[in-house]
């Protein structure tokens, strides 16, 4: 005998099961499911051709940047910072961006960007020249200034002119011209203290440039006051502290641009009385 557990039950008999006849929906069921698959459809191909379109563009673009980016000989470099001059961003990269999108966001650069910059171009052979625009720029203290004049000046050693051209200068000149006034530029004082924590090359460059595309005349205060420290003529070392010297400085001075104006006017200066 087998065990029960063991025993293998019977084959059924072969008895075909009737398959029930499907379901006719009606007519509107039909049309709905009809008009679902074809949204599905209408949606899928809406996306891929949305997707492969931005797809599309993000390549020509990444082509069209990768041909922009090239650089030409002789290539001149246009430095406009919009801002203060700092050394660290006063708000984190989010408020950044947001403030940069809403367009209420503080404008700032940072020095070393801006150095990096300048010495970049010094060491490339395709940068032929810097053209300075530092009309919206604003001063970070006499370090950031000092710190991006000593880049300036290395750009300069590497036989490459740094030109300079301000917009507020050239405005306020073609409105002098427009009440019919003659004017006449005047540049910032020398002073070696000053010099040695200050940059002043680029301003003094800016008015030059926009003296010579005006046809106006420049009195080079400047370059004549180096002129008497370098010669001996004045100590304008101690000429903060003398306040005699200072004085004879600056009538000096006075006398020099008098003189400059009467020459550029066409005046007689013998019979013009002056008060004393």
């Amino acid at each position: 005998m087998t065990d029960r557990y063991d025993a293998v039950p019977p084959p059924l008999p072969d008895r075909s099961q009737p398959v029930p006849p499907r379901r006719r929906g009606n007519g509107f069921g039909r049309f709905m499911r009809g008009l679902g698959r074809g949204l599905n459809i209408t949606r899928l191909v809406i996306i891929n051709v949305i997707f492969f379109g931005l797809l599309a563009v993000f390549v020509l673009a990444l082509v069209i940047g990768s041909r922009g980016n090239a650089v030409d000989d002789k290539t001149v470099l246009v430095l406009a910072p919009e801002g203060a001059l700092v050394e660290q961003y006063s708000a984190d990269p989010f408020s950044r961006a947001i403030g940069r999108m809403s367009g209420d966001g503080v404008k700032q650069v940072q020095v070393r960007d801006l150095v990096r910059a300048i010495d970049s171009a010094a060491k490339d052979d395709r940068i032929g020249r810097i053209v300075l625009r530092p009309d919206r720029m604003q001063a970070g203290g006499f370090a950031a200034l000092r710190e991006v004049g000593a880049a300036l000046d290395r750009f300069r050693k590497a036989g490459k002119p740094v030109l300079a051209w301000g917009a507020s200068l050239d405005q306020g000149l073609e409105a002098i011209a427009a009440a019919g006034a003659d004017a006449i530029m005047m540049n910032m004082q020398y002073s070696p203290r000053t010099e040695s924590m200050l940059g002043v090359t680029a301003y003094a460059d800016v008015m030059r440039w926009v003296a010579e595309q005006r046809t106006v005349l420049l009195f080079d205060r400047l370059a004549i006051m180096r002129y008497w420290n370098e010669e001996g003529i004045f100590d304008l070392y101690a000429a903060t502290k003398d306040y005699a010297m200072a004085r004879h400085v600056h009538e000096c001075i006075g006398r020099a641009l008098a003189s400059q104006i009467i020459n550029g006017a066409h005046l007689d200066a013998e019979n013009m009385q002056t008060k004393r």
